[in-house]
């Protein structure tokens, strides 16, 4: 409705909502995947090379790719509501802190040229969790 940001996510077991005043933030992005490893071919689609370079340097125990994956799809949630238009999984370039238990993620710049809007989101930053076979993230736009 007029005046409310939202999101919505599900996935095997687990579904999830979220809404906001739209006077208080810009926009909400959630996302819930399993956790487990990504296929190799989907692993290439999602990834950028220094994304994948970092991934490498986090610790075991977690499917990073899937963080990755699920922040991706929660910066899309984020992106599309303000600017109207497709964010490919390479136009965001995502940095995970597993201690902090947050990503961030810069947008493409011929994205932020391209878009039809002012003042289009250049950052996004949320938080994760990966805890009963899921992973979860989410992000809220600011105001600007």
């Amino acid at each position: 409705p007029t005046g409310v940001v939202g999101t919505i996510t599900h996935t095997r077991g687990y579904c999830a909502a979220a809404a906001a005043r739209s006077s208080e933030v810009r926009a909400v992005g959630m996302d819930a995947e399993q956790h487990k490893e990504l296929s190799p071919g989907v692993r290439r689609l999602i990834c950028l090379p220094e994304e994948d370079l970092g991934l490498a340097r986090l610790p075991g125990g977690v499917s990073w790719p899937a963080v990755l994956f699920s922040a991706k799809e929660t910066i899309y949630k984020v992106w599309h509501p303000v600017v109207g238009t497709w964010l490919d999984f390479t136009d965001a370039l995502v940095e995970i802190d597993p201690d902090a238990g947050t990503f961030s993620a810069r947008i493409a710049p011929a994205r932020i040229d391209a878009a039809p809007v002012g003042n289009p989101p250049r950052a996004v930053r949320g938080r994760f969790v990966v805890t009963d076979g899921l992973v979860r993230t989410a992000a809220v736009l600011p105001l600007p």
